[in-house]
């Protein structure tokens, strides 16, 4: 396993990560927790939670919630507050909630109104259960949101919708709070080799290397993104290194915003 992104900043602050037991989640509490940070942990299943914790370096803990269930996440922040003693980041990271690569009907209203839940509806909840302690220290959100909200991608109409729609949220957020010294970024994450690409490749009956593969040849970098390439982007974002920065959408997508049908690869070599 290759190593965990370490960034100066964190020693001892207090972070609380959704989405936390696999992926970009775990990926990022590992960064976190070799940088010196107490991690809470963030999901609906308890024994990937335990695994999670069990393989952080540094102190950490985990609650279970539901990220569609209003109750429980009101009460896992207030949980993670009170075994952490306070908060000073929010990292929400949302699951890919589904897709046409996976099964999920396009077009259907119910998707559109399960994804907005998922992405949208879970961060104005932990948003607003969280935000009283990252007033008190002058915190910060970081959300992932995805390369699909500027470039919608085939076959995931609702994700493409609701992760606009987030990238919205997370500019008014900004606005609201920076009077508070709460800062509030996202990143926009293209194709990562997560779970999730497993899975779709399997839909697809191909192998996860082909499938990545296929999907690399989108991106000027020539490779798919790992789930630590979007770690040390949340961790910059979460950083005193980008104290003066909030409203921003940092693109973590190997360059695929800057192609258009000209420039793919398939084209230049052609």
């Amino acid at each position: 396993m290759a190593e965990p992104v370490v960034f100066p900043g964190f020693k001892e602050k207090r972070v609380l990560v959704t989405g936390g037991s696999s992926g970009v989640g775990f990926a990022t509490a590992q960064a976190l927790s070799a940088s010196g940070a107490v991690v809470t942990l963030l999901a609906r299943n308890e024994e990937p939670l335990k695994a999670a914790c069990e393989e952080l370096p540094g102190t950490s803990h985990y609650v279970v919630a539901d990220l569609t269930e209003v109750a429980q996440l009101k009460a896992a922040v207030a949980d993670a507050v009170q075994v952490m003693g306070g908060l000073d980041v929010l990292i929400a990271n949302g699951a890919n909630g589904g897709s046409e690569y996976l099964g999920q009907p396009a077009w259907e209203p119910e998707s559109f109104t399960s994804l907005h839940q998922i992405h949208v509806n879970s961060l104005v909840t932990l948003a607003q259960a969280a935000l009283p302690e990252l007033i008190k220290s002058r915190g910060n959100i970081v959300s992932v949101s995805s390369a699909a909200a500027e470039t919608p991608w085939p076959q995931t109409t609702p994700y493409n919708v609701a992760k606009a729609a987030l990238n919205a949220l997370i500019h008014s957020l900004a606005i609201a709070h920076a009077k508070h010294g709460v800062r509030v970024n996202g990143v926009l994450p293209a194709c990562i080799h997560t779970p999730h690409l497993d899975k779709a490749a399997e839909k697809k009956g191909v192998s996860a290397e082909e499938y990545a593969s296929a999907r690399a040849r989108s991106h000027p970098l020539g490779r798919v993104g790992t789930a630590k390439d979007v770690a040390g982007a949340i961790l910059f974002l979460a950083s005193p290194a980008a104290a003066f920065v909030t409203g921003e959408l940092l693109r973590v997508d190997g360059g695929l915003s800057l192609t258009n049908w000209f420039n793919t690869q398939e084209m230049m070599r052609s």
